[in-house]
């Protein structure tokens, strides 16, 4: 038994990527407009175009089956992966379940080909650095002045003794 048979999984639907993005949480909204040029654009619809080219692409509800988080994770060169999360406040209703889904998830990287996953976090927000540690992120170093602007980031990665994840 894993602990999160009751955590509803499911591929993103488009309604989906909007509800999530439309009622995510604010840290996330932050992080967003520090790291993409979200002024020019519609995000969940670019969010949508990315995960539904992504192979690995989770949308996690609550129990009443509202869309809550959303995860990707988007293949790049040499087998590294780039993991994107948003969530709605609602994600602490489901959190531990959450932290033992996606370590499972993280632990069968290595069977899908890739050696290294990594994110980038706004520094300042102190939760969210847990809950990647929680889900097994190591923080690898500071991106003094990485957001657009110059606010901090941390750059987490997922890897075990062998390089890979």
């Amino acid at each position: 038994m894993t602990g999160f048979e009751s955590l509803h999984v499911r591929r993103p639907r488009k309604l989906d990527v909007y509800h999530v993005v439309d009622h995510m949480r604010e840290w996330d909204r932050l992080e967003i407009n520090a790291s993409f040029d979200s002024g020019k654009g519609d995000f969940a619809t670019a969010w949508f175009a990315v995960c539904d080219k992504c192979e690995i692409s989770y949308l996690l509800h609550t129990p009443d089956g509202e869309p809550c988080v959303l995860m990707n994770v988007v293949p790049a060169h040499f087998g590294r992966g780039f993991v994107q999360l948003v969530a709605t406040p609602r994600i602490g209703e489901i959190i531990k379940m959450v932290i033992r889904f996606l370590r499972h998830e993280f632990g069968r990287m290595a069977e899908l080909g890739f050696r290294r996953l990594e994110c980038r976090a706004l520094a300042a927000w102190e939760m969210n650095t847990r809950f990647l540690k929680a889900i097994g992120g190591e923080v690898e170093t500071l991106l003094a002045g990485y957001g657009a602007d110059g606010e901090d980031f941390l750059q987490i990665a997922w890897l075990n003794d062998e390089g890979n994840v």
